[in-house]
């Protein structure tokens, strides 16, 4: 007989066990989940908040404070590539060609070969992202190791491709930074696009299921200074930023404190220093623009700047 873990309350109980009996499914109650033990990882109750999954909160937070990828501002006069790529194919002239050439441009110049490069930290600040490709990149409050987030990433691309019906990997490029084919080039050009069109022709349409937020990470210090960072949803971030809005629906599904940096799982394992974890969350705070991205970021990107040189084909082949 399959059994049915519910723990329903008063007269349903009965109703449920005779209904469900019929179908030959049992009722059996839901036992309490067991604590999660973390007395060997500092034993202190702030490690509630790096270590378990809290139900998440949905709020309009201001897209002044938003932040990503890593902690590039989502609001002008940031120069934040899908933001950018967003606002020209948003224009009244605009079309699925601008967006491609911006982030062609992009992923041309922000091409970085370590996670420690790609967040911005120093050589002197002492983490073991220095020796880890951008794919591994981890953040100090984070319960993935390097190499679960890089295992992680190569799942999401063959997830990403499957979903437009091709069969790309992570060898054909990661949507934050370069280099990338012309194949992932064009699912990132009309997955930005189209959010463009759909937004436009409808409102943005957020729902209570899986994947009907923009995630986001809220970050504060001891002075109630704060931003967000999204983790979830960085395309439709983008996207409403560029087409203008001032608040957009997020659900934050964690707040990281400043003041709790010896608690974070990535400083007590020691994929991060001390120092390199603090110097990440200032500047996602502040929006620091990494170095690898700021050559980029420092162009002026005028409207006459849109215009790079098209495709050669007459067309585009829909990803």
């Amino acid at each position: 007989m399959r059994r049915i873990l519910l723990n329903p309350p008063g007269w349903t109980k009965i109703l449920l066990k005779k209904t469900l009996a019929r179908m030959g499914y049992q009722l059996v109650p839901c036992e309490d989940p067991a604590p999660i033990d973390v007395r060997s990882l500092g034993n202190h109750p702030a490690l509630l908040l790096y270590h378990s999954t809290p139900k998440p909160v949905l709020v309009d937070v201001p897209v002044s404070r938003g932040r990503g990828p890593q902690s590039m501002p989502l609001s002008a006069p940031a120069k934040h590539p899908f933001v950018l790529a967003a606002r020209a194919g948003a224009q009244d002239n605009g079309g699925v060609d601008e967006v491609y050439n911006i982030l062609k441009r992009y992923y041309a110049m922000v091409q970085p070969t370590t996670a420690a490069e790609w967040i911005g930290l120093s050589k002197d600040l002492v983490t073991v992202l220095h020796h880890e490709s951008p794919l591994a990149t981890s953040m100090p409050w984070a319960t993935r190791t390097p190499d679960e987030c890089r295992r992680a990433r190569e799942s999401w691309a063959k997830e990403e491709s499957k979903n437009v019906g091709l069969d790309l990997s992570i060898e054909h490029g990661w949507h934050f930074w370069g280099p990338v084919d012309n194949k992932k080039l064009e699912i990132e050009a009309h997955r930005i696009y189209r959010l463009i069109r759909s937004i436009k022709t409808h409102g943005y349409r957020r729902h209570d299921g899986r994947d009907g937020d923009i995630l986001g990470i809220m970050l504060r210090t001891e002075n109630n200074q704060w931003c967000w960072r999204v983790s979830g949803g960085i395309h439709r971030a983008a996207v409403l930023s560029a087409l203008g809005s001032d608040t957009i629906p997020v659900r934050i599904v964690q707040v990281i404190n400043r003041e709790d940096v010896d608690h974070w799982p990535g400083v007590i394992s020691g994929i991060f220093s001390r120092q390199a974890a603090l110097a990440v969350f200032d500047a996602v705070l502040e929006g620091s623009v990494p170095q690898i991205v700021r050559h980029w970021s420092n162009e002026n990107y005028s409207r006459s700047v849109y215009q790079y040189p098209t495709r050669n084909n007459a067309g585009h082949a829909s990803p």
